[in-house]
């Protein structure tokens, strides 16, 4: 099989952005689009992995979890050891969940042009079909997010009036009163 360099790396980037996107929305950590690219390009890099001989597991493993610290370096930045290490597991815990879905497709389906090495999926897709796919997923995404969210009630909203010694903000602010919270899904 062929793989391609620039398809590799594409495909990877994306992925570890969304692994890096879920695991800062699971964290509560806060990261910029750059910095999470930055991370993302630095898994990507990774990938590459995929064209050497097949490495033997400890030194798999301790390239990985070195160049994941880098990942979440790169993504969140240090904040201290406790934030580092939540990170950290999180984001292990969501590539795990990742890599076993790619294993439960590549055990039950046996895709062609699929292909594991070194611990690295590739996909053999053609350009148009993974920009459409990404630009698709993304289409749902955005329709779903809209679906679920609700508006607020109209007879919700109060007017607020804010001051600060001689300075003053007039907002609109919506009624909370705890009692109606609900998971949105």
């Amino acid at each position: 099989m062929t793989v391609y360099i620039d398809l590799l790396f594409f495909l990877n980037l994306v992925v570890v952005y969304c692994i890096l996107s879920l695991t800062a929305r699971l964290s509560g950590a806060a990261a910029g689009f750059l910095r999470q690219l930055g991370g993302a390009a630095a898994g990507a890099l990774f990938s590459f992995v995929i064209f050497l001989p097949t490495l033997p597991l400890p030194l798999e493993w301790g390239i990985r979890l070195l160049l994941s610290a880098l990942i979440i370096l790169c993504a969140f930045g240090f904040g201290g050891g406790r934030r580092f290490l939540r990170l950290w597991l999180t984001f292990y815990a969501v590539s795990f969940l990742y890599a076993g879905l790619m294993l439960a497709v590549w055990f039950l389906f046996h895709p062609a042009g699929m292909t594991v090495h070194n611990g690295v999926v590739y996909f053999q897709l053609s350009p148009l079909l993974l920009l459409g796919g990404t630009a698709a997923a993304y289409g749902v995404i955005r329709l779903g997010r809209r679906l679920i969210r609700r508006p607020a009630p109209a007879g919700r909203r109060e007017r607020v009036e804010i001051r600060l010694g001689d300075k003053k903000a007039v907002l609109t602010a919506l009624v909370d009163t705890g009692h109606s919270l609900t998971d949105i899904l």
